[in-house]
């Protein structure tokens, strides 16, 4: 995280056994729904379907109320 908002990274740990960590910002930048009370179970969940691996993010967003329009916010 930083002043404004939690960063997403990925960390591929399959060959840690060879003492290789290899980390990337394949997700971009997301605006995590994060909150104090909240820890990180609350807004970053991984699992499996149908046989590949997932991870669904709580983000922040807004939206315009007459339209419906996703507003992009000062974080994006």
């Amino acid at each position: 995280g930083d002043d404004n908002s939690w960063k997403v990274q990925h960390l591929d740990l399959s060959k840690i056994q060879e003492g290789e960590i290899l980390r990337d910002a394949r997700f971009g930048y997301v605006p995590l729904a994060s909150h104090e009370k909240l820890i990180a179970k609350d807004f970053i969940h991984c699992f499996f379907e149908g046989g590949q691996r997932k991870v669904r993010f709580s983000v922040l967003a807004e939206f315009d109320t007459d339209t419906g329009v996703r507003q992009v916010n000062e974080f994006e």
